[in-house]
């Protein structure tokens, strides 16, 4: 057993990697580390968030990316092994909640307080989708295990499916249920 400490703050977020023995760890005063989980020694310190606090973060399907979202709206797609950071994803309000990636690791879909959720592609930071329909915070959001449907829920008591295009498809995202 290994104790990882080192941060300054509240840790609220942790991801392993998919296939390598990393650990990553997100702070509430927006530090971001990568752990060796084998010897317990960190491998890797981040602080791009300045001091937004880091409420979520998660790797890809393949652990080529690691996405981390603050308080202040922001979201950077990173290197999934160094923590280096690779685009900024910008455009949201407020913090940044559950996000998902697809099993195929083509989009990632992100909420925050504006009621939304943005599908991104992660491997180029451009935005692709924004779907509203939530008349409150989104608290949960998931791709089915072939990526063809989106799922996202919140306070407003509702679950809402999207289908979502094919990776590299121009075509928007669309309402496939509400319940």
């Amino acid at each position: 057993m290994h104790d990882l400490s080192g941060h300054e703050h509240i840790v609220y977020t942790v991801a392993f990697h998919p296939t390598e023995p990393i650990l990553a760890s997100g702070d509430l005063a927006g530090g971001i580390r990568l752990w060796d989980t084998g010897t317990g020694e960190p491998k890797q310190i981040r602080t791009e968030h300045g001091s937004a606090r880091i409420h979520w973060l998660g790797f890809d399907p393949g652990g080529d990316l690691l996405a981390t979202g603050d308080t202040a709206g922001v979201v950077y797609v990173r290197d999934g092994r160094s923590g280096a950071p690779l685009h900024r994803l910008t455009g949201h309000t407020g913090s940044i909640w559950p996000f998902a990636f697809r099993p195929d690791g083509t989009q990632l879909a992100i909420a925050d307080d504006q009621f939304a959720l943005r599908v991104w592609d992660p491997a180029t930071g451009e935005r692709l989708h924004t779907l509203n329909g939530h008349g409150r915070h989104v608290r949960a959001v998931s791709f089915n295990a072939d990526g063809t449907l989106l799922a996202g829920c919140g306070n407003d008591g509702s679950v809402r499916l999207w289908t979502p295009p094919p990776a590299g498809s121009p075509s928007a995202c669309r309402a496939a249920r509400t319940d």
